[in-house]
């Protein structure tokens, strides 16, 4: 369904149908409920929708829909939508970018190393060193931006994958450059607000109480959670986590895949360039550990000529897009481990009008 055939948007909450209605079998997508019942990790819980509205929700062990849960490395993917606002916007002139002329501070030790773009960083190609990258853990660091460039090349960038949550840091250092807020902040203004995501106030400084509970916080240590309260944890220097640490619901999380699902289109907010959508979500290389699929602009493709793209993060936390089908699932769970798809084991077989 096009964005301009859209009936409504979400902003102010979902809409609720029964799968038949958007021609979907509910009793194949009832086995979710058993699924999710015997998941290790524990699942929190699934929300699917299909034209716009949810056709199948449900929470387990005490999670409901206000609760709040670590998304862990889908906070790349909006990152990701996060460069892209910046390019239409035009904080940035292009994903070619060099990333040295935003951290003129740092001095390259490798020649190489003036050759990173933004591009490279998104698509997990800047060439350092595995090796090291273990070693080195910049989101403690006193100075983040030395810890991570400051780390040997190992191949030319652009020439091999290597999933590296250290210079996904970077992107958001280069968005609080050249916006004078953090990513979090830049998030509530161009992205979140917009679309409805985390304008209950009293959600900031939850992790303090845990009011409205349970919840699933990522684990304090080595960062922390912000001054200003908001549900994404930043480094030593402030600077939001941008491999991890983001905090949202479930339905927060389908209203996401739904803006990506309309290639950045919300209402009549043209939010991300539909090209930089398309663009994004299209295999840039063939990917790796963890998920070996597919990599976009920090997205997960598909494979073996399945459609649709993930932000995945650990434990199983997900936003599954699938456009030809007009379909966004969301999943989140009590990280321990990565368990079994339900994409292709419910979602995809329920579908009775392909």
């Amino acid at each position: 369904m096009a964005a301009s055939e859209r009936d409504y948007w979400p902003t102010d909450g979902w809409r609720t149908s029964t799968p038949e209605e958007h021609g979907l079998d509910s009793n194949i997508l009832a086995g979710i409920h058993e699924f999710g019942l015997h998941t290790d990790p524990p699942a929190n819980g699934y929300v699917v929708t299909r034209h716009g509205y949810i056709v199948y929700e449900e929470y387990f062990r005490g999670y409901h829909e206000g609760s709040f849960n670590s998304v862990n490395s889908v906070t790349k993917s909006v990152m990701s939508m996060l460069i892209g606002i910046g390019l239409k916007k035009g904080l940035l002139s292009s994903v070619d970018q060099p990333i040295a002329q935003f951290f003129p501070e740092c001095h390259l030790d490798d020649e190489r190393k003036g050759k990173i773009t933004i591009r490279h960083l998104l698509t997990m190609t800047s060439g350092f060193s595995r090796e090291t990258a273990e070693r080195v853990w910049p989101m403690d660091a006193q100075d983040p931006v030395s810890a991570i460039l400051e780390r040997p090349l190992e191949h030319e960038p652009g020439s091999h994958f290597f999933y590296d949550d250290a210079v996904v840091q970077l992107l958001s250092i280069l968005l609080t450059r050249i916006t004078g807020m953090s990513a979090a902040e830049f998030a509530c203004t161009e992205l979140f607000e917009p679309l409805g995501i985390w304008t209950d106030q009293s959600s900031r400084f939850l992790w303090r109480t845990n009011a409205g509970g349970p919840h699933t916080f990522h684990p304090s240590s080595p960062v922390s959670w912000p001054e200003n309260g908001l549900l994404w944890k930043c480094d030593r220097r402030g600077n939001s986590i941008a491999a991890y640490g983001l905090h949202l619901t479930l339905r927060e999380m389908a209203k996401l895949g739904c803006l990506y699902l309309n290639e950045g289109r919300w209402g009549d907010r043209q939010i991300v360039d539909a090209g930089y959508v398309r663009e994004s979500t299209e295999p840039q290389n063939d990917g790796g550990p963890p998920v070996n699929r597919p990599y976009g602009f920090l997205w997960w493709m598909a494979r073996g000529g399945a459609s649709g793209y993930t932000a995945r993060g650990f434990g199983f936390q997900q936003i599954r897009i699938l456009p030809k089908e007009d379909i966004v699932v969301a999943c989140a769970t009590t990280p321990k481990r990565l368990p079994t798809e339900i994409s292709f084991r419910f979602i995809t077989p329920a579908i009775l009008d392909r």
